[in-house]
């Protein structure tokens, strides 16, 4: 439980830092694009960066509300194991559809309107995080 902490603590502290780096709030992102090695993973997360409240990660995915066409826009490429997760090239990708959604070329992924992306990339089990804001405009 311990080192559980530490993770979601690291996954609050990247977002914030870069949210802060960026001038924007969680109310500005319109895709939360995270790279994550397992699905369970993703509810998890939204709860750690607070997109989704503690214990309601999974009901948010269940509910649809995190997937297309939802109300919180999340990892649109889905996560690695549905890119294969060979172990690598799978953040590039999550990096690639980043650049998409902002040049409003995604398809029929496209999140509309999309202005600002928090974009992640992690390892080492979770014990890593780079936090990223993407965004059109400065």
């Amino acid at each position: 439980m311990r080192d559980f902490k530490k993770v979601e603590e690291g996954f609050k502290v990247t977002a914030s830092e870069a949210m802060a780096q960026a001038g924007i709030t969680k109310k500005d992102v319109s895709l939360w694009n995270c790279y994550l090695a397992y699905p369970l993973a993703h509810p998890v997360v939204a709860e750690c960066l607070g997109v989704a409240p503690p214990g309601q990660g999974g009901k948010y995915f269940l509910e649809g509300r995190m997937s297309f066409g939802g109300d919180i826009p999340w990892s649109t490429i889905g996560d690695a194991p549905g890119r294969g997760h060979t172990g690598s090239g799978v953040s590039a990708a999550c990096y690639v559809e980043t650049a998409r959604q902002l040049m409003g070329k995604a398809g029929e992924r496209q999140v509309k309107n999309c202005r600002y992306v928090y974009q992640n990339a992690g390892g080492g089990s979770g014990f890593n995080n780079i936090a990223t804001i993407w965004g059109k405009e400065i």
